[in-house]
């Protein structure tokens, strides 16, 4: 008997035995909460993905990020915050703080490829429009998934979703026709409706390129109608209005010039 407790002391196995019960204990916690959070993390991105509906995924990043700051998935928690600020409409911000991520090799390759393809958008929507800078996180993007281990399903899946930003940088280097394959040539089967929105506006950027306004208004109605609380939207009815405003003064030179030659 222990003459402090007035219990028989733990023998080695039963102290052994508690202790990896208690760490079980903390084990289970964590993975509780760990999947509770990323069942929550995943309804969120469902519901930007499904109903181009951004505010959950910000709430929730808003919450997360001070919060969970180590290793990789506070990594991937960051690149998560960064996406944000941007659908935030702080596209400054997010680039900011995309680059303050400390990226290395001890970052699985997947986190690594979702850095790079974030990276290449984030340098292309800002003010400063980083031309170069874009086209060499899109050459790393393109490294890893040649060069490092990915199941083929995670390839396909970045593949497809960087298809967008791909055909952007061919637009922004003039490429028009190739830009516009790649948007067409992408596979709709059970494509997410964030997705077709943002396709659609890549469209409507070639069609506003080439002066095709009719077919870019079409376009822009699609990313204004099916957009929702999407930032892209008030970029589309931006461009709408240019367009509008064009056809109506030229519908009244039109008229101007009918009456002139009438008098």
């Amino acid at each position: 008997w222990s003459c402090f407790s007035g219990r028989r002391p733990l023998r080695g196995g039963t102290a052994v035995r508690l202790i990896l019960e208690v760490l079980l204990a903390i084990f289970l916690a964590w993975a509780v909460t760990y999947l509770v959070r990323s069942v929550y993390l995943n309804q969120c991105i469902r519901k930007m993905n499904d109903a181009c509906d951004p505010d959950p995924f910000i709430e929730a990043m808003d919450l997360m990020f001070p919060r969970f700051t180590n290793g990789n998935f506070g990594k991937l928690t960051a690149i998560n915050h960064a996406e944000a600020l941007h659908l935030k409409g702080d596209s400054a911000g997010a680039l900011a703080a995309h680059r303050a991520i400390a990226v290395d090799h001890k970052m699985p390759a997947l986190y690594r490829a979702v850095y790079y393809n974030n990276l290449t958008a984030f340098l292309l929507a800002d003010e400063n429009k980083d031309l170069s800078g874009a086209l060499a996180a899109r050459a790393e993007f393109e490294r890893i998934l040649a060069e490092e281990k990915l199941n083929e399903q995670a390839k396909r899946s970045m593949i497809s979703i960087s298809a967008i930003n791909r055909s952007a940088l061919l637009l922004e280097q003039g490429a028009t026709e190739e830009a516009e394959a790649i948007l067409m040539n992408m596979d709709l089967t059970g494509m997410p409706l964030l997705t077709q929105v943002t396709r659609m506006m890549g469209l409507a950027e070639v069609s506003r390129k080439r002066g095709e306004d009719e077919r870019a208004a079409y376009q822009l109605k699609f990313v204004i109608e099916k957009g929702n609380k999407m930032p892209v939207v008030k970029e589309a009815e931006t461009y709408l209005k240019e367009i509008e405003e064009k056809r109506l003064s030229a519908a009244e030179n039109t008229a101007d010039e009918e009456e002139g030659g009438e008098e």
